[in-house]
């Protein structure tokens, strides 16, 4: 497998999970019975502390796989 198809893959997983998570927490936020509605403050809160943080985790995964991705293709056009 050459570099090409590496940082194909690193950037599709990561763009995957940033989408999977933000669409989870939005569900979730959803979900909660708040008077008043739920809005940005409550997104946040669940979207980083909700589930011990499991949104927000796989956020940041997907950012580094996404990191990952453009090193490798940047090295990859520097050969």
């Amino acid at each position: 497998m050459n570099k090409k198809h590496i940082a194909a893959i690193l950037a599709v997983t990561g763009s995957i999970l940033i989408c999977l998570s933000v669409v989870l927490a939005v569900i979730s936020t959803g979900n909660k019975n708040i008077i008043g509605g739920a809005d940005l403050p409550t997104f946040v809160y669940v979207f980083f502390y909700e589930r011990k943080g499991i949104f927000s985790t796989l956020a940041f995964c997907g950012i580094i796989s996404l990191i990952a991705s453009a090193i490798v293709w940047l090295r990859k056009r520097k050969q």
